[in-house]
Formats: structure tokens, C-alpha cells, sequence
């Protein structure tokens, strides 16, 4: 299994990638459900995108947690801005 995100700063987009590996296969869609009920590839945008989390037990940062998650990895970071 293995899984791949990019997250864009401008414009802000998410993109999500996961798979499962079959040396038989090149690419196809899933053929059990991961996230929907219903096998395939899952897309979702921001409007249901709270409904499809609320699902899962992820825990949620406060506005101080975020910012502390931003501000090291700009300063770990020599492509972010000021580095």
C-alpha cells in the first residue's frame, strides 16, 4: 500500500493519491471500496469533503497547532518564501 499527497499553495488544491500494489496491473480502478461504498477511483471536493471525513477519527488542530505546523515547515523548507 502506499500513498503520495501534494498540496499546493497557490491555488490552494489537495491532491491525494493511494494504492494498493499488484505487479499485474499498471493502473485500474479499485476493485474494493476505500473511502465510498463503492469501488473505483474516489474524487471528492470541498463540498463533501467535511461529510466524507467526519467519518474517520482524525484529530483536529487548533489555530495555534496549525500555524506551528506552518512556521516549521517554512523554516525547513529553501524553496518557501524568505529562505
Amino acid at each position: 500500500m502506499g500513498k503520495v499527497c501534494f498540496t499546493l499553495g497557490h491555488p490552494e488544491k489537495m491532491y491525494d493519491f493511494a494504492w494498493l500494489f499488484n505487479p499485474d496491473v499498471t493502473i485500474r480502478p479499485a476493485t474494493r471500496a476505500w473511502i465510498s461504498d463503492t469501488p473505483g477511483f474516489d474524487v471528492f471536493y470541498k463540498d463533501n469533503y467535511d461529510e466524507v471525513i467526519a467519518g474517520f477519527p482524525y484529530i483536529k488542530l487548533t489555530g495555534e497547532e496549525e500555524q506551528a505546523v506552518i512556521r516549521t515547515f517554512y523554516q525547513n523548507n529553501v524553496f518557501a518564501k524568505g529562505n
